[in-house]
């Protein structure tokens, strides 16, 4: 008990720290031999004092102009780089602000937020990062575009630098080739690799794509990127299976744009047939369907003259001048505890010819004993009294 009363008076005498923000959070900055520059940041959110200091594998060559901040307030990276940096690739420079503890007595929830400077060290000769490939969705006969981003990573400039895209089906048969733009790309310097491909033999459905980067006399693969060849159709996903009788009700139905292009226009009609004869319809209300979305419909069904049964309904999908068409069935229920006309008309019956013999057996009760040789009379409904 004396625990938990420590505890919480601990708990209560914490001052809250909410979360400690800095802005930027980061600079980006390819390596330049005795580079000196200053970078700012500034702190915000933070209820206490922080202290700054600097961590990462290139901290040696930062300076702070400032030892201690408030919320509110910047502070400066003075960044010294060397002639050289023998080891390539990215490098780091946080600069932390810690909040101090409180005073008094009081105890403050520590807090933490660092900003970040990163160092783009070259590596020597001609490099390139890891190029990045990206294709566009596309129609049924019609060209889809590719780019591969590419960013220069050497030391030296690159005399020519092209790309080689190819297309696969999703069981890696090869479909389609093209090739990109040839440029130069200068040390540290990205550019955008473009080209077509024609999609004319290809069917509908989903592909997949792949490059190969040459750059003088070396080569680099890119990523994997996966696209969709599109034609005009909207296929039919889910629909409302159940209704209740006797009230309107909301029916969804769930479509799917199989085309790479806005769908302007759609709405679902949706016939229901008893026996073969139609005994309602109605129609969704008419939505956009954007390129490849799924979207649920809505359209309201008028129950009130079915009766519970199973029907057969159509759906009928209109959109820019075409129609999908799917059947299904559809269930018209009573909700639980709801009584059947035929039950209640039985109901209301028994309890007519109960009240009636009730009725006849007080009234005889009244009379006297019939005499001997009275003819006996009997109740409408089959009881039978001495008058």
């Amino acid at each position: 008990m004396k625990r938990g009363l420590y505890l919480f008076f601990l708990l209560m005498s914490c001052q809250v720290v909410f979360s400690i923000g800095v802005i930027p959070s980061s600079y980006n900055l390819d390596f330049r031999p005795n580079l000196e520059e200053t970078y700012q940041f500034k702190i915000t959110d933070a209820s206490q004092q922080l202290e700054l200091k600097l961590e990462g594998d290139l901290s040696n060559f930062a300076t702070l102009d400032k030892k201690t901040i408030v919320s509110g307030e910047t502070f400066n990276v003075i960044l010294k780089l060397p002639e050289e940096i023998d080891i390539p690739g990215k490098h780091s420079i946080f600069a932390t602000a810690t909040e101090v503890s409180g005073t008094g007595g009081n105890i403050a929830a520590m807090g933490r937020v660092k900003g970040l400077i990163i160092v783009n060290v070259p590596f020597q000769g001609k490099y390139i990062n890891p190029p990045h490939l990206s294709i566009s969705d596309t129609n049924v006969n019609e060209k889809t575009q590719t780019r591969i981003d590419v960013q220069s990573f050497g030391t030296e400039d690159i005399d020519e630098l092209y790309g080689v895209i190819d297309v696969f089906d999703m069981e890696d048969n090869k479909l389609a080739s093209s090739v990109t733009n040839v440029v130069s790309l200068a040390s540290l310097q990205r550019v955008t690799l473009e080209s077509e491909v024609d999609t004319t033999d290809l069917v509908a459905g989903e592909y997949k794509a792949k490059g190969l980067v040459f750059f003088d006399d070396q080569s680099q693969e890119t990523n994997e990127a996966l696209f969709k060849v599109g034609e005009l159709n909207v296929k039919l996903n889910n629909y409302t299976k159940e209704v209740f009788t006797g009230q309107i009700n909301k029916f969804d139905v769930t479509v799917e744009s199989g085309w790479n292009n806005l769908i302007k226009s759609l709405f679902v009609e949706v016939r229901v047939f008893d026996e073969g004869s139609e005994v309602a319809n109605f129609r969704t209300v008419p939505e956009k369907l954007d390129p490849w979305e799924i979207k649920t419909v809505t359209g309201f069904l008028d129950a009130s003259d079915l009766d519970p049964a199973n029907y057969d309904i159509e759906l009928i999908v209109n959109y820019e001048g075409s129609t999908t068409v799917e059947k299904g069935s559809l269930l018209v229920k009573r909700r639980e505890g709801e009584i059947s006309p035929t039950l209640l008309v039985l109901i209301v019956v028994g309890v007519l010819i109960v009240l009636t013999n009730v009725y006849w057996f007080l009234k005889v009760k009244k009379k006297k004993t019939p005499r001997k040789g009275k003819k006996k009379k009997k109740s409408p409904y089959g009881l039978i009294f001495r008058k």
